[in-house]
């Protein structure tokens, strides 16, 4: 059973739907990390003053409503794209702000704040998947996601793989359902463009696929991924160590503050038995 049947007819998929959202996740993404990169080479600046501070949440914000106004307003391929990247960055720049909006004191620093971002990112990958699992289409959906094509053809922006696309779609449509016959005699009339060129983020995208697979493909690599984790691991451990015990005291004196790790771990001390 699909994922939105409980909805009805009230939602009908788009094809190419999830080309979008991976736009919007990957440019999301690219948001967090830049701005991360930013604030640290310049020393985490201040937009404002006279205890005023404006946060780059609002400008996630107002990025964001930039995407949905464009969305209502445009209907080419064009203006979706650019809502998919504008939406992307603002929701970036809102959720990287996360860490002041679950700490009582506005921590931006907070450390779990990076993997409860994660976390969200990991959900939302898992909805979109959910969303697009099944590829049934029904007959509406299917003519619907033609004529959004069709509009492409009307603008003279239609490409030989949209073109194709479309007439697949018709192909599955019944004969005898209305508009089948009218669309594919107008697909088959209108000129698709005659290079598919890749764009910059499908160019970027391949190759990024390429260096990934010569990667997990050398022994090497996955050794040092399984590495990496374990330092991180141990790492993070001695970081709950020096919070619990006193690690930097256990370092410096060479023994293990045994009195103050019972007390923090509620066991007795083993001196006290004999």
């Amino acid at each position: 059973m699909s994922f939105y049947k409980p909805l009805g007819s009230q939602l009908i998929r788009d094809v190419q739907g999830e080309d979008l959202l991976e736009i919007f996740l990957v440019t999301a993404v690219a948001a967090i990390l830049g701005i991360r990169f930013f604030l640290a080479m310049t020393g985490y600046p201040k937009l404002g003053g006279e205890g005023l501070h404006i946060a780059h949440v609002l400008v996630g914000g107002a990025f964001m409503l930039l995407a949905m106004v464009i969305l209502l307003n445009f209907l080419n391929k064009w203006a979706r794209d650019l809502a998919a990247v504008l939406g992307g960055f603002g929701f970036g720049a809102f959720i990287d702000e996360l860490g002041k909006f679950v700490t009582s004191d506005n921590n931006y620093f907070f450390q779990p704040t990076v993997g409860l971002i994660y976390i969200a990112f990991i959900l939302l990958y898992f909805l979109i998947k959910k969303i697009n699992s099944s590829r049934w289409l029904s007959e509406e959906e299917r003519l619907i996601n033609v004529l959004e094509i069709s509009k492409q053809a009307v603008l003279k922006d239609i490409d030989v793989r949209e073109q194709q696309l479309a007439m697949d779609l018709l192909a599955d449509s019944s004969p005898s359902f209305p508009l089948t016959q009218d669309l594919k005699d107008f697909l088959g009339a209108s000129k698709a463009a005659a290079e598919d060129v890749p764009g910059l983020y499908s160019k970027l995208k391949q190759r990024a696929h390429r260096l990934y697979i010569s990667l997990v493909e050398k022994t090497w690599f996955t050794k040092a991924v399984i590495a990496f984790f374990l330092l991180q691991a141990l790492l993070s451990l001695l970081v709950s160590l020096d919070l619990t015990v006193g690690l930097g005291d256990l370092l410096s004196s060479g023994r293990l503050p045994l009195r103050q790790f019972c007390r923090s771990t509620g066991t007795s001390d083993p001196r006290n038995q004999r």
